[in-house]
């Protein structure tokens, strides 16, 4: 019988993906997940016996800009020695909200100036003006196709 280690492919496919994005990844995925950077340090180290939480593997997945079985399916490929057949890019798109504020961080200057506190109260602000935008642009859209029904 063939035993599944989901665990050891969640931790192939983040040291993978964090190999492949560069350096600093680590802090950007302790601030979109919401996890500690030292957190994400212990699920990559290679002694962990632990499994990792289920919850915890979604959302890194999910900032990773992968759904979760897809991640596993790469983890499992790095794990039994093959190259990841469904990578169709070296850098995966994150959660655009991660994305602004570590480009607005850069372009200021200031990166470890800002704690991670702090940098979730930035997250919870871009995140809320995306969804106003995005509110604001169904409402637009809605208002033109009902003239165009007209």
């Amino acid at each position: 019988m063939i035993e599944l280690k989901p665990y050891l492919y969640f931790q192939k496919a983040l040291e993978f993906w964090i190999d492949e994005t560069g350096t600093g990844y680590q802090k950007i995925l302790s601030i979109g997940t919401e996890y500690g950077k030292s957190y994400i340090s212990q699920l990559l180290n290679p002694e962990r016996k632990k499994p990792i939480p289920f919850e915890a593997q979604v959302k890194i997945a999910d900032a990773c800009g992968y759904d979760y079985l897809s991640f596993l399916q790469i983890g499992k490929q790095l794990y039994e020695g093959e190259p990841p057949q469904d990578i169709s890019q070296k850098i995966v798109s994150m959660d655009p909200a991660v994305e602004i504020l570590n480009k607005c961080i850069r372009e200021a200057g200031v990166g470890d100036q800002l704690n991670d506190r702090q940098k979730q109260a930035l997250l919870k602000i871009i995140r809320d003006e995306l969804k106003s935008a995005e509110e604001k642009a169904k409402k637009d859209i809605k208002k033109f196709l009902n003239v165009l029904r007209k």
